[in-house]
């Protein structure tokens, strides 16, 4: 009489991998007479910005630990720009198998198709009269990425200050003074909006 046997360890590949999302088969694995009942399927942040490898080690990196019955996955909602690991493994009546190899899985960073337009701009006097308060909408269309990062420029007489906050302090007294913001993104900076 044969010994039952867990099944050896699926190969997982990937395809249709988008910027958030991939889909993942395999082959049924050698089951040694013995048919699949399920496979657990795990992937993890890779090691890196935002798992350690200590954490990587400790299994605290874990996206997804699922428990499906067919060989088949897709992987929706997961970051783009980023480094996965994705393992299988079967389960027949002699138990578990052993996980497959991790399959590393580089999901694509979406890149603009160009720089975000100007924000329309709102300026308010501050509480006190060197002082004015900035606010923007964003951009209503930012060409597949919203903007990483705004400027704010003010122009008194006395030249040009270049600023990143939104509050804008120590302006020149009696002197008028306009203010504009341009916005970033991976493919550049937008034209400045109109003052």
């Amino acid at each position: 009489e044969q010994q039952l046997k867990p099944p050896l360890k699926p190969k997982p590949h990937v395809f249709e991998l988008t910027a958030t999302s991939f889909r993942a088969f395999w082959k049924e694995p050698t089951t040694f007479g013995s048919v699949i009942t399920r496979y657990e399927v795990q992937l993890t942040l890779a090691p890196g910005e935002k798992c350690s490898e200590a954490d990587y080690i400790a299994e605290r990196c874990k996206i997804l630990d699922s428990v499906i019955l067919e060989p088949e996955i897709r992987i929706q909602h997961i970051s783009e720009g980023q480094q996965y690991r994705l393992r299988v493994r079967a389960e027949n009546e002699a138990g578990w198998g052993e996980f497959s190899d991790s399959v590393v899985i580089d999901t694509p960073l979406t890149l603009p198709t160009g720089a975000p337009p100007a924000p329309k701009v709102e300026v308010s006097n501050g509480e006190e009269s060197s002082t004015a308060a900035v606010q923007w909408d964003l951009p209503e269309e930012d060409h597949g990425v919203p903007p990483d990062m705004f400027e704010v420029e003010t122009r008194a007489s006395n030249g040009i200050v270049l600023s990143d906050f939104a509050k804008v302090k120590n302006l020149p007294r009696w002197t008028s003074c306009s203010i504009r913001v341009r916005a970033h993104n991976h493919a550049g900076w937008s034209e400045y909006g109109p003052p």
